[in-house]
């Protein structure tokens, strides 16, 4: 999806979300306030998105790790059209090659803090409490998990099927029958906000892979 960043956020006004003195709104609120929550909130939390994108990274991080034993099957053996495979490949390589990095920061005892922690009365007094920017900073920090990081954003994305984004992410692009291309624009801009902004917003360089690694054309 290369020259997603010559999407306006600004091309979808959301009235709702300006206060009474007209305060100028973030872009990355905007492409959020374009969402529909579950619940009473009109729109997602940032830190809720933190949330799911690093626990789902985690996560395919994990997945690779217990299989690695079988790295070329792993790779292989997926039912994923070529555009997904690719980006697979890229995660599953990327973790062989940083192995010693991202095992590290991968596990669920290094936090943040959640429920199953407190349960096992486990050490959680030095874990951060939240996906707050902090802990973004953190996990974030190093150039080899930003890469692996910018894969899993294309891999996420690269199935572009809005129902199964929102079951993925856990909240609405519409409250329509049938969804419509205004719906696959909003998860464009979702997908740019996933790879930079949402780095942006925690003062981290986004990864920038080498050109033979850039997102392929969208077909929107």
């Amino acid at each position: 999806m290369k020259g997603i960043k010559s999407i306006d956020p600004h091309c979808f006004e959301n009235p709702s979300i300006k206060n009474i003195n007209s305060r100028k709104v973030k872009a990355e609120t905007k492409i959020r306030s374009q969402f529909i929550s579950k619940g009473c909130r009109k729109f997602p939390k940032k830190e809720y998105i933190r949330c799911k994108l690093i626990r789902g990274h985690k996560r395919v991080l994990r997945q690779i790790m217990a299989n690695e034993t079988y790295v070329k099957d792993l790779i292989e053996n997926t039912n994923y059209h070529s555009c997904k495979q690719v980006y697979w490949g890229l995660l599953v390589n990327t973790f062989l090659k940083y192995k010693n990095i991202l095992s590290e920061i991968i596990p669920v005892e290094v936090g943040p803090v959640n429920e199953i922690m407190k349960r096992k009365k486990m050490r959680i007094e030095h874990l951060k409490r939240s996906f707050n920017a902090e802990f973004c900073q953190d996990y974030l920090e190093k150039i080899e998990t930003r890469e692996s990081y910018f894969y899993y954003v294309e891999f996420l994305f690269s199935d572009f099927d809005c129902e199964k984004l929102i079951k993925r992410f856990g909240f609405k692009c519409c409250n329509k029958e049938e969804h419509d291309s205004s719906c696959s624009l909003k998860w464009l801009l979702l997908k740019n906000y996933c790879s930079s902004i949402v780095l942006e917003d925690i003062d981290i360089e986004p990864y920038t892979p080498e050109e033979k690694f850039l997102p392929l054309p969208s077909i929107f």
